[in-house]
């Protein structure tokens, strides 16, 4: 009778390792998907696609006569005036345009693997400066109204108001109170 239980044991022993060892190959697979997209995203095509959206915001956000551009000697986004002037969009810059690049290019990846629309922002929009913030968020309530996107945003920024949000929460006393 015990011997029987010890097998009954060690085959429910195997099989959670067999559930475990599934599991981790299921990750495996979704992370062999994510660098499939990492370099899709970096071939020409796409690559131009995303240098075009992020200066189109840019642009629009910041009324400012540059495009995005990805320097593949160095590895990185810049931020080209054209006049021979470029600047590195990984280091700070003012007015919080890496905030807007990074936005755009979220969209965008999130767009091209069909996920669902959704994008979680923590205190993210804190960089972009007084000065362009309300066209900022002109930009992704668009973004969010023409391709079907939801954002869940975390922030203490009191710039946010009623009309750049369709719901808001505070946290009070531990718990989350509607505001609007």
């Amino acid at each position: 009778m015990a011997t029987r239980e010890v097998v009954k044991s060690r085959v429910r022993e195997h099989e959670s390792r067999l559930d475990a060892i599934q599991q981790e190959g299921v990750l495996l697979e979704r992370c062999v998907d994510a660098m499939g997209s990492a370099k899709e995203l970096l071939t020409k095509n796409s690559l131009r696609q995303c240098e075009e959206l992020a200066t189109l915001a840019v642009r629009s956000i910041f009324e400012l006569d540059a495009s995005v551009v990805y320097d593949m000697d160095g590895g990185q986004f810049l931020l080209d005036y054209g006049d021979g002037r470029r600047s590195d969009l990984t280091t700070s810059q003012s007015g919080g345009i890496i905030t807007v690049v990074s936005f755009v290019f979220a969209v965008y990846l999130i767009m091209r693997t069909n996920a669902r629309r959704l994008m979680l922002w923590d205190e993210s929009w804190m960089a972009v400066s007084k000065q362009h913030y309300s066209r900022f968020i002109d930009f992704v309530n668009q973004v969010c109204r023409d391709f079907g996107f939801d954002i869940l945003l975390v922030s203490h920024d009191d710039r946010l108001t009623d009309d750049m949000v369709s719901r808001s929460y505070r946290m009070e006393n531990g718990c989350a109170m509607r505001s609007n």
